[in-house]
């Protein structure tokens, strides 16, 4: 993978500077390093799905060893996966409210 180092990155970084900090710790970069051009694109265009996308590769990361942890990633926010969230129907009757 590529990574971004032009004033396309700092643009974008400025824009989101705690999204692309939280990018960098779940992906074990240091806070300000480049990151690959491809993830740079997906926070600034989904900006909005990379916490979720970061609380899905930790979980999966508990769970197995990810080999590639940008690839992972990248393709959470783009695909925007989320770790499923209990419905109401799952929680017993007696449990409820």
């Amino acid at each position: 993978m590529q990574y971004s180092s032009g004033k396309n990155s700092d643009v974008q970084r400025a824009k989101f500077p705690e999204l692309f900090d939280a990018v960098a710790q779940a992906i074990s970069h240091s806070p300000g390093s480049p990151l690959p051009i491809a993830l740079t694109t997906a926070v600034s265009e989904f900006p909005d799905r990379v916490q979720p996308a970061i609380v899905y590769l930790r979980h999966q990361q508990q769970r197995r060893a990810i080999q590639n942890p940008v690839g992972y990633l990248y393709r959470a926010i783009v695909e925007g996966w989320n770790l499923p969230q209990p419905s109401d129907a799952a929680t017993p009757a007696g449990f409820r409210d």
